[in-house]
Order: C-alpha cells, then sequence, then structure tokens
C-alpha cells in the first residue's frame, strides 16, 4: 500500500512538472535555417537525417528546439526530416506551412506504413547520394530519439573511422519465421538461418566514403522490409564495410531514465516524447543539474509498466 501511494505522489508531482516544462517550450522557437547541400556536401561535417511520420508535428518540433539546434549557425552541419506522402487533407496544409516556415523538409513519394520503413531509408540513400553525397558523415536518427549531438561530434572529430556504418552492433540475430509475427520474413525472402552483424536502426552513422556503394547495393539486392538488417546488415556485408559497435549508441527501448542528466556520456537514447526531449536538452546542458527521482531508470520504468507514462 505505501509503495502504492508512493507511485501516485511522484506521479503527480511529475504531471505538474510536466506542465510547467510544455508551457515554457511550446513558446520557444527559432529561424532555423534552410536545408542546404552546397556543391554536393563537400563543407558539410555531419548530416542528420531523421525519418518522420507526416503527422509527427509535434516531434519535429521538439527536435528543432533541442539537439536540432545546434546546426544554427554552423555551416558544417546540416538537419532534414524526411516524410512521406500525406492523405489527409488537414495534414497535407500543416505540413506545406512547416515546410515554407523551416525548410527542412523533405517530401519521399510513398505511403508511411511499417512495411516502407526500408523503402523509405533506401529513398533517404537515394537522395543524399544524389544532393550530398561528398558529406563526411550521416546520422540516421528516429524522431523519437535524444541525442546526445556535442558528444557525437565530439567522438566523430577524434575517430578515424572510414568503411563503416556505427552505433548499437546486433549480432546473432535470426529471422522470425512465425508466419504472424511482425517481422515474418520467409525463407523465400531470406534463406539463411541467421542475419550478418547490423546496427539498430533508430540511430546510426554512416561514414560518406561508403554512401555511393550503399545505395547501389540495394539496387542489386534482394529487398527485405527489415530496414536495419537490410541497409546495416545485407547491404553493409555486400560491399566489405565494418559494423561498428559504439558504447555510447542505445541498444533498448527507454534504457535510461528521462533525464538529460543520464545521457551526459552517452549519445542516443530510444524512445523519448516530445516534452521529454526538450526537457531532457535543457537538463543536459546545465552541468549542475542533477536529476530527481522521479525520472531514475527503475521508477521511470515502473511507471511505464503501468501505463503512467509522463
Amino acid at each position: 500500500m505505501a509503495l502504492t501511494t508512493f507511485f501516485v505522489v511522484q506521479f503527480y508531482k511529475a504531471i505538474n512538472f510536466e506542465k510547467r516544462i510544455q508551457t515554457t517550450y511550446r513558446e520557444v522557437g527559432y529561424g532555423h535555417k534552410p536545408f542546404y547541400c552546397v556543391d554536393n556536401g563537400s563543407s558539410i561535417f555531419l548530416l542528420l537525417v531523421v525519418p518522420s511520420a507526416t503527422g509527427n508535428f509535434r516531434q519535429r518540433i521538439a527536435i528543432r528546439n533541442s539537439w536540432g539546434s545546434v546546426v544554427e549557425g554552423d555551416p558544417s552541419l546540416q538537419l532534414g526530416f524526411f516524410v512521406g506522402t500525406p492523405r489527409k487533407n488537414t495534414i497535407k496544409h500543416a505540413l506545406a506551412e512547416e515546410k515554407q516556415n523551416y525548410k527542412d523538409i523533405i517530401e519521399v513519394k510513398m505511403d508511411e506504413k511499417y512495411e516502407n520503413l526500408a523503402n523509405k531509408s533506401i529513398s533517404i540513400i537515394e537522395w543524399m547520394y544524389l544532393y550530398c553525397n561528398r558529406a563526411k558523415f550521416i546520422l540516421k536518427v528516429d524522431d523519437d530519439m535524444f541525442l546526445n549531438i556535442n558528444k557525437l561530434i565530439e567522438d566523430l572529430k577524434i575517430s578515424s573511422l572510414r568503411n563503416s556504418i556505427i552505433g548499437c552492433k546486433v549480432t546473432h540475430s535470426s529471422p522470425s519465421r512465425f508466419p504472424l509475427s511482425k517481422w515474418y520474413i520467409s525463407r523465400q525472402q531470406y534463406q539463411a538461418n541467421t542475419f550478418p552483424e547490423y546496427i539498430s536502426g533508430p540511430a546510426y552513422i554512416i561514414t560518406g566514403d561508403i554512401l555511393s556503394k550503399l545505395y547501389f547495393a540495394t539496387k542489386c539486392l534482394p529487398y527485405i522490409f527489415l530496414e536495419d538488417v537490410y541497409l546495416t546488415g545485407i547491404c553493409r556485408r555486400h560491399i566489405n564495410a565494418i559494423a561498428v559497435g559504439h558504447p555510447g549508441f542505445s541498444c533498448g527501448y527507454r534504457d535510461q531514465g528521462p533525464c538529460g542528466g543520464h545521457f551526459r556520456y552517452k549519445i542516443t537514447g530510444h524512445h523519448y516524447y516530445p516534452e521529454e526531449i526538450e526537457r531532457m536538452w535543457f537538463e543536459l546542458n546545465d552541468r549542475w543539474y542533477t536529476c530527481p527521482l522521479r525520472h531514475s531508470y527503475l521508477l521511470s520504468k515502473a511507471l511505464d509498466i503501468l501505463f503512467l507514462d509522463f
């Protein structure tokens, strides 16, 4: 009983705190620079590409207000959101306004559905091959990711990585042969019993020197819809690029509590809500900030399990 009371009290405290944070951050804005790849991106050190569902307006705002804001005033960094084709007129009009306001949206012509994730990523690679193929590094990162971009840039500047895809490395993974599984892969689609090593899909770095080879691999290898397995596993292996595991990249789902202080020595965290991302960015950049108990891993996990997400 005491434990239940404790959870309830902490939950209501968190709700009040989140409301204050939401009020603060929804008023934040800045003059976002247009997404340009001059001279095919020859001056770009890091190109951030974010696949995003057409209706995920709040997620994109959160990124612009947090880790995406680092691109401001730095021509060596560029940020672009890649969206599919909107079906509803309301979303279509809102997206057109967003594109006009921020000039960082690239639209690819395909429906937004899970089975198209790999095709969408292939379209992004094709766009980069055509228009931005001289960028030194490319970060593909989902729109529900928290990113310590400053640490990532520091790590990349002292690295000598080439011919690589970097992130959370997955090994000894097997295809699901159960026909009702969301991830079902038939033997006709993929015959082997195990997948090659691959980099987990929510966030990974591609070194620019393999971009064209990776793109052409997608033109000659049989397609499967598992984006990370296909691009960072099957295609990567085909071009003899290296899968490099990096301890700063999250391998799990909300495997850190939702507090920026937990990410001072990490690079990515998976599946955080827009209000959390904005708040966590503020916390990360406050060197004196101490994460409260309610944002500890165990307590936040317990609240997630109890469907009391915040």
